[in-house]
């Protein structure tokens, strides 16, 4: 007969999970590294589902309903990035055949157009009503990449390829004329404003409540202000030997609006730091 020697918990139990590590079998998703010769992409490519595996690289991708398709909107808000052909790292998840690499960050070859007027380098650019395809920024909006060559096309319908380097977010306008550059705020607080709601709903609110705190304190605290004081000055017209008892009314007004001015002031600055 065989006797085993007696083991202490912890033993058991480093044992135990020694055999556990063993027999557990890891899924490891794939990643694929080009050679240097191949990579014309410098970046991490994910893999998504186009629909179709032919998409040409350096298109510009968008997420609308539910789903990944070429961008086909000037400034379009929802880019999610640019299809690579041989990107330097590339993970894949589940390929079924239909799906495309994507780089969000990166450079790479870009498909541009001229629709927009000409391309220098430094420029940001945006999506244009082209599907999948990029023009020159010339407003505020989402950009999706900053070109690394220029490109002067002699028809401004033409199409051409330069490289880019990708840089997804939302641009102010430069270069405008005086009227314009004020349209333009107006059209940035908008859109700024439009932008913040959609990514975070509960945080916009916030902002958005503390907002209308703020302001309906101060209105009413000039109200208030504006009624005692007028009501004050018409009793001393009537009543000039109550000057003193009407003076101290008009002070505990001031006081009142003072104090309903700060609360909201304060509950404001609560709601947007807590």
């Amino acid at each position: 007969m065989l006797t085993l020697p007696r083991l202490s918990p912890r033993l058991l139990f480093l044992a135990t999970l020694g055999v556990g590590l063993l027999t557990t079998t890891f899924k490891a998703q794939p990643i694929f590294a080009q050679t240097t010769s191949d990579i014309n992409s410098l970046g991490v490519a994910q893999r998504v589902d186009l629909g179709d595996p032919t998409i040409a690289p350096g298109s510009i991708i968008t997420y609308s309903d539910s789903k990944y398709i070429l961008s086909a909107i000037a400034y379009d808000p929802f880019i999610y990035g640019v299809t690579s052909q041989n990107p330097a790292i590339e993970f894949s998840y589940d390929d079924n055949g239909t799906t495309v690499a994507v780089l969000t960050a990166g450079k790479l070859p870009l498909r541009v157009t001229g629709v927009n007027g000409p391309i220098a380098v430094g420029d940001r650019l945006t999506s244009s009503e082209v599907p999948g395809v990029a023009m020159l920024a010339d407003k505020s909006g989402i950009s999706v990449a900053i070109a690394q060559e220029s490109w002067a096309p002699s028809d401004p319908n033409q199409e051409g390829i330069i490289i880019a380097t990708i840089d997804i977010k939302f641009t102010l306008a430069r270069n405008l004329t005086d009227q314009k550059k004020v349209q333009s705020k107006l059209l940035d607080v908008i859109n700024l404003s439009t932008i913040a709601t959609l990514d975070d709903p509960k945080e916009a609110f916030r902002f958005v409540l503390a907002g209308v705190i703020l302001l309906g304190s101060i209105i009413f605290s000039f109200l208030t202000f504006g009624r005692s004081a007028q009501n004050g000055i018409l009793a001393l017209g009537r009543n000039p030997l109550a000057s003193k008892a009407i003076s101290l009314g008009l002070v505990m007004n001031v006081i009142v609006s003072i104090v309903i001015l700060g609360s909201g002031v304060a509950t404001a600055w609560f709601i947007v730091s807590f």
